[in-house]
């Protein structure tokens, strides 16, 4: 099984379903079960959860990646595509 690791609160968002669709800067062709890794807080602060009570450094859910599709938006770089 694939995993995405993430920054806690954005793998809070994802599992509750107010944040669908995160921006990434690569596309995959994975399509299914997908983990959710909430990755641990880049300013270490001794503790295993974050401030608003998210674990962190832990997969944390699953869900199923449908699609991902380019974010076009006029003149972008094509170097410089994300994906939804």
């Amino acid at each position: 099984m694939y995993a995405v690791s993430i920054e806690p609160s954005q793998a809070a968002e994802i599992l509750t379903g107010s944040r669908p669709s995160p921006c990434r800067f690569w596309q995959t062709d994975h399509r299914g079960l997908l983990l959710i890794h909430a990755r641990k807080r880049r300013p270490s602060g001794g503790t295993s959860r974050s401030p608003q009570g998210t674990a962190c450094n832990a997969l944390v859910g699953v869900v199923e990646l449908v699609d991902c599709v380019p974010a076009a938006h006029a003149g972008d770089d094509p170097d410089e595509v994300e994906y939804h």
